[in-house]
């Protein structure tokens, strides 16, 4: 039974969506930062991954660009939905 005033979530439960932070390297590889675990390079961005039981398509990659449209400092960060 659920305590007055806290929130229900279902399980398992679903996220919208979220999005995933990574630096390209010079190599080509993208240096996905996993917080204070490390972080982890790879080819590319996954096209789909596992969060909490529910599956995730990666929908769009989108570069950091400043106000001329130039790419600045290779950061790069993969949409999934």
């Amino acid at each position: 039974m659920r305590k007055e005033n806290t929130p229900y979530i279902p399980k398992p439960f679903e996220i919208a969506g979220f999005e995933l932070f990574g630096k390209r390297l010079p190599n080509g590889k993208v240096e996905i930062g996993t917080g204070s675990v490390g972080n982890t390079v790879m080819d590319d961005f996954p096209e789909k991954v596992e969060v909490c039981g529910a599956v995730y398509t990666l929908e769009e990659v989108k570069k950091n660009t400043d106000e001329n449209g130039n790419i600045r400092d290779n950061i790069e960060w993969g949409i999934y939905v």
